[in-house]
């Protein structure tokens, strides 16, 4: 049963990420700039696994495919760093869960692709999940909340070019490819970014380097629990971890407000996640 060991540790792993970036960019951090660091140590550190695992297919499909991931990580990561800069993680934790409607939704709308019974019942307690944490007035009048809803979409469509990505290229050479326009196209959106940058860096490069550390061991667990395990049951696995990040909120980061809501909010989402992943 090594998978459950990979997919739990990938799972902790993930959200012990989201909490140090919450304790690090709460109210006034630089979030483009940590975004920055984010996806250029992810650079280094998977550099070096090109020398056991490189394979590329060389041809427009694969540039494309490749291409329009690094332009989706561009948009999804300076938006999950703008989630922690303003949002509880114990929130942003369940809410994000949002990002398994959206798949089977885009697959609907997209390839026409039928839901199941299951899959309509596992979305409808999801969002019951997300309205018990997050009335539908707060969602209209919070833009922290837009902002992670439009991450959760964003998510998906990272998830599914992943995917393709994955049939043209080997893991790290994805995740380098998925990385190096945000190195690049970030900078462009902050003013005098390199004296940013180098602040950022210098205040907290040994942070900076540990969540670089923990996307390596959570990209590469989930892979690994994928191969071996029931996809549909590693998943649920993998994303009941946010149990993680909204305990270590609540105990260790203050997140105090509306916990009974949160605790409620979260047993719901997970049943969710259970119909959405195990039974459809």
């Amino acid at each position: 049963m090594n998978w459950i060991f990979y997919a739990v540790t990938a799972g902790i792993a993930t959200n012990v990420f989201h909490v140090i970036s919450r304790k690090t960019l709460k109210g006034s951090g630089d979030s483009t700039a940590y975004a920055w660091w984010f996806e250029f140590i992810r650079i280094l550190l998977f550099i070096p696994f090109l020398l056991i695992d490189f394979h590329l297919i060389y041809s427009q499909s694969a540039f494309i495919s490749l291409l329009l991931l690094g332009i989706t990580e561009v948009v999804s990561i300076y938006l999950l760093m703008r989630v922690h800069q303003l949002t509880e993680v114990s929130l942003s934790s369940i809410v994000s869960v949002l990002r398994l409607v959206w798949t089977p939704l885009l697959a609907f709308f997209l390839i026409a692709e039928r839901l199941t019974t299951i899959e309509y019942l596992g979305i409808a307690v999801i969002t019951l999940g997300i309205f018990v944490v997050a009335s539908p007035r707060r969602i209209k009048t919070d833009k922290s909340l837009w902002i992670l809803i439009l991450f959760s979409g964003i998510s998906a469509i990272i998830g599914v070019l992943m995917k393709q990505a994955s049939a043209f290229a080997s893991p790290p050479v994805v995740m380098i490819a998925m990385a190096i326009p945000s190195v690049v196209i970030l900078p462009l959106l902050m003013k005098n970014q390199s004296a940013r940058i180098i602040k950022l860096g210098k205040d907290f490069l040994v942070t900076n380097v540990f969540v670089g550390l923990l996307n390596v061991v959570s990209t590469y667990l989930f892979l690994l629990a994928i191969q071996i395990g029931t996809t549909s049951v590693v998943i649920s696995v993998y994303q009941g971890m946010i149990l993680t990040s909204v305990f270590t909120g609540i105990v260790f980061l203050q997140e105090r407000k509306d916990v009974g809501k949160k605790l409620a909010g979260l047993a719901i989402t997970l049943c969710g996640v259970l119909l959405l992943t195990l039974y459809s």
